[in-house]
C-alpha cells in the first residue's frame, strides 16, 4: 500500500524537443559564432563549419555541424560547450559573470583611516556611474543574469520533483513557486535595463540609439513600455514574440498577486499549476527573441530554459473529470476574471 502523501501530482513529459526548434537554436548559435546570418538549409549544406576563437593565452579552433548541435540539444536539453568542443556561449556584457567574495576582514592602511577597496568594473561603458565595490566581508556581483536563469531551471525541476508537497499547507512548495515567478520576471527586467544602460552609456562605436525622452522613465511604467525600448534602441521592434509575451504576462500578473496579495486570497488546482509551469519555457524564448533583436549570443542557461520538458498532471485516481469552471481554483481569486465576466 502506497502512502498518499508521497504521490507526485506532476510528471515531466518524455518527448524530445521539437527538431524544428533545436534546428533554429543550432543555427542561431552557429551564426553568432561565425558572424553570419545563414539559413538552416545553408548551414546544413556546409556540413563541417570551422570555428576559431582566442583566449588571452591561446588560439583555438573546432569544426561543427548544424545537425550535430541540433541532435545534441534534442538529446540533452542543454548545451555543455566542452562536450562539443565549442567556445563559451554567452554575450559578455549581458552574461559575463564577474564576481568575488571576501570572507576575511578588511585590509587597513598604515594609519587605519580607510580600508582597501575591491571593485568590479561594469561592461556597460566607461561612463556608467556605478561600480560594485566592497572593502570588508561581503560579496560583489557584476550581473545576476546567469544565477537568475540557473535558479529558474533548478526551481522548475524541484517543483515537479516535490509535487507531492504542492497540496501541503506549510507554504514551502508555494514559496518555491513564488521564487520561480519572481526570477522569471526579474530576468526579463534585468535584460531590458542592461540594454537601456548599454545604449545610454556604451562606449563608441555604440550600435544602440539612446533617446531618453522617447524611451520615457525606467520606473513606474508598464511592461509593454519597457518591451518597446527594444525597438526604440535597436531599430528592430519586438514584433515576433506575441505568444512569448502572452505567457510572460500571465506569469507576471501571477507574481504580482503573490507579491502584493491583492486580492488577499489565493487558490490553485494542480491543473492551474500545470498551465503555469508549461509557460516557463516561453520565458526562455522571450529572452531569445530579445537577444535576436539586440543581435547577441544566447547562453547555455537560456537554452536549457527553452528546452525544459512540459509537465502533465497525474491524478491519484482515474475518475472522469469535468472541465475546470472559471470560478474554481485560481479563477476564484482572480480580479481579471471578475472584470471579464461583467
Amino acid at each position: 500500500m502506497t502512502d498518499d502523501r508521497s504521490h507526485r501530482f506532476l510528471a515531466l513529459r518524455s518527448e524530445k524537443p521539437f527538431v524544428v526548434e533545436t534546428n533554429r537554436l543550432a543555427a542561431y548559435i552557429i551564426n553568432m559564432l561565425i558572424g553570419k546570418n545563414y539559413s538552416i538549409s545553408k548551414l546544413r549544406k556546409l556540413k563541417e563549419i570551422k570555428i576559431e576563437w582566442r583566449t588571452n593565452v591561446k588560439q583555438f579552433q573546432c569544426t561543427i555541424s548544424l545537425d550535430r548541435v541540433s541532435e545534441y540539444l534534442q538529446s540533452k536539453r542543454q548545451l555543455i560547450e566542452a562536450e562539443l568542443t565549442l567556445p563559451k556561449i554567452e554575450c559578455e556584457w549581458l552574461d559575463g559573470f564577474v564576481s568575488f567574495s571576501k570572507p576575511d576582514g578588511p585590509i587597513a592602511t598604515i594609519n587605519y583611516d580607510r580600508f582597501a577597496r575591491f571593485a568590479v568594473p561594469m561592461d556597460l561603458g566607461h561612463r556608467f556611474p556605478l561600480k560594485p565595490c566592497i572593502d570588508r566581508e561581503g560579496v560583489v556581483f557584476r550581473t545576476l543574469q546567469t544565477p537568475l536563469q540557473q535558479n529558474i531551471i533548478h526551481l522548475y525541476y524541484k517543483l515537479v520533483e516535490n509535487s507531492h508537497l504542492a497540496i501541503g499547507l506549510d507554504f514551502n512548495w508555494l514559496n518555491d513557486f513564488r521564487m520561480l515567478l519572481n526570477d522569471c520576471v526579474a530576468v526579463i527586467d534585468v535584460t531590458l535595463h542592461q540594454l537601456y544602460f548599454k545604449a545610454q552609456y556604451g562606449d563608441p562605436p555604440n550600435l544602440f540609439k539612446f533617446d531618453e525622452e522617447a524611451l520615457g522613465p525606467r520606473f513606474g511604467i508598464r511592461l509593454k513600455d519597457k518591451l518597446n525600448w527594444i525597438g526604440k534602441i535597436t531599430g528592430r521592434p519586438l514584433d515576433n514574440a506575441i505568444n512569448e509575451i502572452k505567457s510572460f504576462i500571465v506569469l507576471k500578473n501571477l507574481r504580482n498577486h503573490l507579491s502584493h496579495f491583492d486580492p488577499p486570497c489565493f487558490a490553485y488546482t494542480m491543473e492551474d499549476v500545470v498551465s503555469w509551469l508549461n509557460r516557463i519555457s516561453d520565458v526562455g524564448r522571450l529572452l531569445w527573441r530579445i537577444r535576436e533583436k539586440i543581435q547577441v549570443q544566447l547562453n547555455s542557461s537560456i537554452i536549457s530554459i527553452i528546452l525544459l520538458p512540459l509537465v502533465d498532471f497525474v491524478p491519484k485516481n482515474q475518475h472522469p473529470r469535468v472541465p475546470q469552471p472559471k470560478d474554481v481554483g485560481y479563477g476564484s481569486t482572480d480580479w481579471s476574471r471578475i472584470s471579464s465576466d461583467k
